[in-house]
């Protein structure tokens, strides 16, 4: 499952590692239904939703056969606009301290699919068989949970668990994950509505932004300082966003996906362990040849065109922070994010990076894919920036191998 552009303020996303735009999933076809497994078929019929918009604790092999991909509950759906929430999910326990972990999902994921995928952000040991999620959206509260639902359930009014995320949450909805003894409350801090991004591919595959922790205190005051070894489950600390992220998408999608992309990218994101934009390759599709005129084809078949090392990277960082399509202040903070994990200790800001990457900028803005600021007694080129759609065929073009 797989990068909206958004931080907890709705854009760009990035904190310390950057998560691009979720991407349509190549794995989702080939997960298996945990509900065929509980002798219970979902049949669901959606509705548009309305339009308002260090301890790393690395994954192994076995990690991601437990959780990931996140499975998608095989559901008869109806065809519906999708929307991207961003949910900030907390986890408190008394004596160990406060985690929080910011999350991109889609309104089309069952409520299922995004219990197993918070699950899989809090590295929980094990995937429980029973569950209760509780919302409450404009003073309207509900309850659902997993299985067959039998008359005392249903009696209670708890529902589905294949209901689509967009029937139980929207902007500004709460809802509390009960799972044993232990209790996760979720709040949707942001939601843009799939006009918003009509112009480009989405998938349900959820994506983890960032991941944070605050450790309890002594009757001092003085945080405990191994408070995450208190934590009944294990739960810890710091996790690696990149590999969460690959978690949820599952290793074969990632693969599959960097095998499109051009070597050098994707050498460089293989060595600065970039992971965190195999969602935004993925939903530019790069196996399908981009459709770009003969002239922008000729211009940028050469790109990046710089001859030293570090100026190159700066072109790739360019490239790939345009090609999310976000605003330029946005655009700036993905390339400086990429150009540290690559080069780190450089210390680059995002003019230096335009400045490295000079060459291939005029290039861009010469196709008409990005703007120009011309130095004093520079000629500025008379070229407009082309469409979001002419420019994304060409970001697809520099990207694909």
């Amino acid at each position: 499952m797989n990068a909206l552009p958004a931080n907890a303020n709705g854009s760009a996303r990035h904190a310390g590692n950057v998560v691009a735009f979720p991407a349509r999933s190549a794995v989702g076809a080939k997960a298996t239904d945990r509900s065929n497994q509980t002798g219970n078929q979902y049949s669901v019929t959606q509705h548009s939703p309305p339009h308002n918009g260090q301890n790393h604790h690395n994954l192994t092999q076995t990690d991601l056969n437990r959780h990931g991909p996140v499975r998608r509950e095989q559901f008869h759906q109806a065809p519906r606009r999708q929307s991207l929430l961003t949910l900030s999910v907390d986890h408190a326990v008394d004596g160990v301290g406060h985690f929080t972990r910011l999350m991109s999902v889609s309104s089309t994921l069952s409520i299922a699919d995004l219990v197993e995928a918070i699950l899989c952000v809090y590295e929980w040991p094990d995937l429980p068989d029973s569950w209760l999620f509780r919302t409450t959206r404009r003073g309207r509260s509900a309850s659902y949970a997993p299985g067959a639902l039998g008359p005392t359930e249903q009696l209670l009014g708890v529902r589905s668990s294949g209901t689509p995320v967009a029937e139980a949450l929207g902007r500004g909805g709460v809802a509390q994950l009960r799972v044993g003894e232990f209790s996760f409350l979720l709040q949707v801090t942001d939601v843009v509505a799939g006009e918003a991004l009509a112009e480009r591919e989405m998938s349900e595959d959820p994506v983890l932004l960032t991941a944070e922790f605050l450790p309890a205190v002594d009757g001092n005051g003085v945080p405990l300082s191994d408070a995450t070894l208190l934590h009944p489950k294990g739960i810890p600390a710091s996790v690696n966003v990149s590999e969460i992220n690959i978690a949820l998408a599952g290793a074969d999608t990632v693969k599959e996906v960097l095998s499109f992309v051009q070597p050098e990218l994707r050498e460089l994101l293989q060595e600065g362990e970039l992971f965190e934009f195999v969602p935004l390759l993925q939903a530019l599709d790069l196996e399908r040849p981009a459709n770009v005129s003969e002239h922008a084809a000729e211009l940028l078949a050469d790109a990046p065109v710089e001859e030293d090392a570090l100026g190159r990277v700066a072109a790739w960082a360019r490239i790939i922070a345009l090609s999310t399509l976000v605003d330029p202040v946005e655009v700036d903070r993905v390339s400086e994010s990429f150009m540290e994990a690559t080069c780190p200790g450089e210390g680059l800001v995002a003019s230096d990076i335009k400045d490295l990457s000079r060459q291939t900028g005029r290039l861009l803005a010469l196709a008409g894919a990005d703007g120009w600021q011309a130095r004093a007694g520079e000629p500025t080129p008379l070229v407009p920036r082309c469409s979001m759609v002419e420019r994304l065929e060409m970001y697809r073009f520099l990207l694909q191998r």
